[in-house]
């Protein structure tokens, strides 16, 4: 038993996330070792992308309404968590899925 999950509900839904990110993966036909790394790397570029769009609209708001600008920044910081976990977590099932392929994929830490 984990004690930051003690009922394993966590291990529970990550393993269904990782199920129904692999059979759509498998139904789009990706089945390339090759193919898994370029969505890796495109993961990242898109959480990226996420973040500048976040932060330009807080800059908006900051001009053009300085009173919401308290409210505005805490959900980015809401949001930017949230990009960060799903960026982290989505790079993982992608991993795996890449090892189940053949491929050699690195974990987060960068190792093999």
């Amino acid at each position: 038993m984990k004690l930051d999950d003690p009922f394993g509900r966590s291990a529970d839904k990550n393993e269904r996330d990782y199920q129904n990110l692999r059979a759509a993966l498998v139904d789009a036909g990706i089945d390339s070792p090759d193919r898994i790394a370029s969505m890796r790397a495109n993961v990242v570029r898109n959480a990226v992308i996420a973040a500048v769009v976040v932060a330009a609209v807080v800059g908006l708001v900051a001009l053009l309404l300085p009173d919401a600008l308290g409210f505005v920044t805490i959900c980015a910081v809401v949001i930017g968590i949230w990009i960060a976990a799903s960026t982290v977590r989505g790079r993982a099932h992608l991993a795996r899925y890449q090892r189940e392929l053949g491929g050699n994929a690195l974990n987060e830490c960068g190792n093999h």
